[in-house]
């Protein structure tokens, strides 16, 4: 249960750093990187999922419904710095 509970608050922050509204160099990087970590489909992210109890694609699917609702969004200096890295 412990376990679980790291895995899914891993889960939790890289929403959260996705939430980041500070468009600084350092923040907008945090950002891109836990964006392009839950969109990538990698191995990585499907373990911390399945660890956490969670379904990888129902997390995807929630941050891509949040992301076109605009509940979550880019400022026009992070986007710059996501198709830098993109």
């Amino acid at each position: 249960k412990s376990e679980q509970k790291l895995w899914r608050a891993v889960v939790v922050n890289a929403v959260e750093d996705c939430m980041i509204q500070q468009s600084d160099r350092k923040s907008s990087l945090i950002k891109i990187n836990a964006h392009n970590w839950i969109l990538s489909n990698n191995k990585n992210f499907h373990l911390v999922c399945h660890w956490g109890s969670l379904d990888p694609d129902v997390v995807e699917e929630s941050y891509k419904r949040a992301l076109s609702s605009k509940k979550l969004y880019f400022t026009n200096v992070s986007t710059i710095f996501l198709s830098a890295f993109v």
